[in-house]
């Protein structure tokens, strides 16, 4: 008797689990993130910022970020470390302590390649 009663109880019970996951399901479809809420309620496409905003909550914690077009960050240059612009350097311009901003010769050599591929 106690096993027919659990049959008849889970029987029961499963229909009401299908309409809870199909509601579940339906429900989550409409879920939107923080991000697609605010690009929805705030208005900014014409706006073009030169850097990142933020925007921050009562405890200065940042809860999101506005970039158009570009994210971008504003760094001081003892924030950047000194391998990172070593290695730029090495990547661009190998002689950049060499000569006062603009390699004359680099940029012969760059002409040159353009108009004689």
């Amino acid at each position: 008797m106690r096993s027919w009663s659990g049959f008849m109880i889970i029987i029961l019970l499963l229909p009401i689990f299908s309409l809870l996951v199909f509601a579940v399901s339906a429900e989550s479809q409409k879920v939107q993130g923080f991000h697609e809420l605010l690009d929805e309620k705030l208005e900014i496409k014409e706006v073009s910022l030169p850097q990142t905003s933020y925007i921050k909550a009562g405890n200065g914690k940042v809860i999101s970020e506005i970039y158009h077009p570009v994210n971008r960050i504003s760094l001081s240059s003892g924030d950047i470390p000194p391998f990172l612009k070593d290695v730029f350097i090495t990547a661009e311009d190998q002689h950049f302590y060499d000569h006062a901003g603009f390699d004359v010769a680099a940029i012969g050599r760059a002409l040159a390649g353009k108009i004689h591929p």
